[in-house]
């Protein structure tokens, strides 16, 4: 699979009976021996903090924009938070943004995902 497509998930919830969770997998199954999936934790990373960056990403922050860069598309899986996206999708592409002029997330296909229970959400 050397030269099949990449693709990283990624989840904006961290609750456990997330919807966003299953339909990420769901993704990912469909997608196995079609590209390579990349799937990083989104727990482990810290709130942005410019302050920190000049200190250097720190390691749960470079596995994600390692595998970001490494892929072709990203996938965001989020639920609605308040009419509006969580923290957690929020804090990604606010590290997946930086540093300002070369982000990994340039000249790659981007797609958002929305499951929640309401039919008025998402």
């Amino acid at each position: 699979m050397g030269d099949s497509p990449r693709l990283t998930i990624l989840v904006g919830s961290l609750r456990v009976g997330s919807f966003n969770q299953p339909a990420a997998q769901v993704a990912a199954d469909h997608l196995a021996g079609k590209a390579v999936v990349s799937w990083p934790d989104l727990s482990s990373v810290p709130f942005f903090n410019q302050d920190g960056e000049a200190l250097g990403d720190p390691s749960s922050v470079l596995t994600m924009k390692e595998a970001v860069c490494a892929s072709q598309t990203v996938l965001f899986f989020t639920p609605e938070y308040n009419s509006g996206i969580p923290a957690v999708t929020k804090n990604a592409v606010d590290w997946l943004s930086r540093p300002f002029g070369n982000s990994c997330l340039t000249d790659r296909i981007v797609g958002v995902a929305a499951v929640g229970p309401s039919s008025s959400g998402a």
